[in-house]
């Protein structure tokens, strides 16, 4: 599914995409001789890319893969130069994270929809290289967002559809390089606001389909970098959305009408 619109965060992967050879249908055996331990994978329906001077497998994709599970990521973790790996919607729980948590160059790690929780988010901390985290869909409470406090290059965070409260979002005020910030479907109310204010650098904000009112037009009308506003189903009256666009000129706000 789509996390996020054509914003900065779409266009690196897209860029990404020019960069790299993709080798998912490629013959078993030219795939055992530039790596080995990538077969398996293939035979799962793995999309592997590579980079093309190095062959070095650099991203993987696994998403809606009900085949992966956490023995695979034993293999994958054996890749050290992997950048991006999306696993949406697999199969992979908390057991699972422990094999990847020690990839030193991933920038990019999509765990939307799979089964882990506030265990593998300390894991994931761990990995200070990463800057695009999609959660959404997850097990992830307020207790493990003091864990993602420790990511300070997060450029992207997706919490949509947990049980994030106002709680667990005032834990994230110290993710100065955030950018991007979906808490869409979650149990916020206007007191996360005041948290995000200390977020200077926020260019896209997803808080559909939450508790969000008028009260907290005076705050997101200060983002003045902000490209992209999701407000459609929250209590924000249509006297608020009018004030926002006011404000905020440059950026796209979605209301639902």
């Amino acid at each position: 599914m789509c996390l996020f619109p054509l914003t900065v965060f779409t266009a690196i992967k897209l860029s990404l995409v020019f960069t790299f050879e993709v080798t998912s249908g490629a013959s078993n055996d030219d795939i055992s001789h530039k790596n080995q331990g990538t077969k398996e994978l293939d035979d799962l329906g793995v999309f592997i890319f590579r980079n093309n001077e190095s062959h070095k497998v650099i991203e993987i994709s696994a998403n809606n893969n009900l085949k992966v599970r956490d023995s695979h990521l034993a293999l994958i973790g054996n890749l050290r130069e992997i950048t991006d790996l999306s696993l949406e919607n697999t199969l992979i729980t908390e057991l699972g994270i422990i094999s990847i948590s020690k990839l030193p160059k991933l920038e990019w790690l999509n765990l939307y929809k799979t089964g882990i929780g506030d265990n593998s988010l300390e894991k994931i901390a761990q990995m200070q290289s990463i800057k695009l985290l999609p959660i959404g869909k997850t097990k992830v409470t307020d207790n493990g967002m003091k864990h993602l406090s420790q990511m300070k290059n997060l450029e992207y965070l997706g919490l949509r559809g947990t049980a994030i409260t106002d709680e667990g979002t005032s834990k994230l005020t110290k993710l100065v390089n955030l950018q991007g910030l979906n808490l869409a479907e979650t149990r916020i109310t206007d007191k996360t606001l005041d948290h995000l204010s200390e977020l200077k650098a926020i260019k896209d904000l997803w808080l559909q389909k939450t508790k969000i009112s008028d009260n907290s037009i005076s705050i997101i009308s200060k983002f003045r970098n902000l490209k992209y506003l999701d407000i459609s189903d929250t209590l924000i009256t249509s006297k608020g959305i009018k004030t926002l666009k006011g404000a905020l000129p440059l950026c796209k706000i979605k209301d639902g009408d």
